[in-house]
Formats: C-alpha cells, structure tokens, sequence
C-alpha cells in the first residue's frame, strides 16, 4: 500500500519476541529480479503488556461477578485476547466500596482490598503429544474429567519445543483424546512428538482463566 507516497507492506500476525528476517524483490513483465535483505535483516514485535482479562467462555464481554455467599463474592476471570506474547502468570483481583477505587484504610488511594490469583491451571501433565495445523486438532492423553474442563470457548495454552514458545487456544470441542481449537491463534506449523520445558515426552496442558472469592465483606 501506499502512504504519503511511500511504499509500505504490513507483516502481521507475527509471535511477539520472535526474530523475522525479511527479504525482497522487484518484478516486471520478465518476471523477478534478484532478492535483496533489509536493513537491519531481522526485527521482532516487542514483548507487551496483556489486554485487559476477559469473560471465561467469550473474549468480547468482562469477566463475570457473581454472589457467592451472604459475605462473599465470585469473580470468574478469563484470558485476555492477547497475552502480549509472553505466558500470562496471574490476574490482580481488586475490589472496593467506590468505583474509583480508592477507599483503602491506609489513605494512599489504592483500592480497599486486592489479591493475586493464578491465570492458569494444570489440566494435566505431559499429556499434548501432536498438534495438526491442517485440522487445528491437538492430540493428547487425556480423561473424561480433562474433557469435562475443556468447554467450548475455554482458552487453553501449549508448550512448543520447537520455538520455545507458549501458544493460547480457543477451544472448539474435546473429547478424552483430542482437542478441537479455533484457527484463530499465532501458531503457523504443526509439531509431533511434543515436549515439555523438561524435554520430557508430552507437553503439558494449562487451562486458563480462574475464579477468585472475595470473602468478608460486611453485610
């Protein structure tokens, strides 16, 4: 595309932290003349921080709160969109009598009450043995209970010893051997005979988003 008379072509979709090296060439009626690097001949999107969490079943609403007890409340809290291209470790929980949150006793105007809880959890352990690109499909060692957990729009995040790197996944269906995802993700490559960070046979299976109570509150 053109802007102020330059010539420009956007690359996206590109896994932040990961060096690309771009090449080009010119053609014409003949057809292509030689290849050429930029300058410099590799760049990578930075690493940044996470979008804002989400719902656990859709990425387009907030995450949900709910009344746990007459003294307690629940939040159910999804992944973001995107994780910034860094393995999303925990969500920051807080809560407060006023929407500005600033009511803490300590009088700084923090909120009045906060707590870290964790962004994932261990479906299981050494379990994806082969992802297919063709058909976005994950095969792993799983049960019915990991097949219970994996509802459709959960997001779920694998290990890639090929890259080294963590990919997010929007799940479609699952069964106790395979798992159906979204096509919507950065991984570009199937891989088979999956390791973990260990490089151990079998990369394990996260299952993102958490649910936090937030207790003692006065009736």
């Amino acid at each position: 595309t053109s802007m102020g008379g330059r010539l420009h072509y956007a690359i996206e979709h590109l896994v932040p932290g990961t060096p690309v090296f771009v090449r080009m060439s010119a053609s014409n009626q003949v057809g292509f003349g030689p290849r050429r690097t930029t300058a410099p001949e590799f760049s990578a999107p930075v690493i940044q921080r996470p979008d804002s969490p989400t719902s656990l079943f859709s990425e387009d609403v907030p995450p949900h709160l709910s009344v746990y007890s007459p003294t307690a409340l629940q939040v159910d809290i999804g992944a973001p969109q995107y994780d910034g291209g860094s393995p999303l470790n925990s969500f920051l929980v807080e809560w407060d009598p006023s929407p500005t949150f600033d009511s803490s006793i300590l009088g700084d105007r923090s909120a009045f009450g906060s707590a870290r809880t964790s962004a994932s959890s261990e479906v299981c352990v050494s379990c994806v043995t082969n992802f297919d690109l063709a058909t976005n499909t994950f095969s792993y060692t799983g049960d019915e209970v990991a097949a219970n957990l994996l509802q459709p729009q959960r997001r779920i995040m694998v290990y890639f010893h090929d890259d080294a790197k963590a990919y997010l996944f929007s799940v479609l269906s699952a069964t106790s051997s395979t798992i159906h995802v979204s096509n919507q993700h950065l991984r570009v490559s199937s891989l088979s005979n999956m390791l973990d960070l260990n490089n151990s046979i079998g990369s394990n299976l996260k299952l993102m988003g958490s649910t936090y109570i937030i207790d003692g509150l006065d009736t």
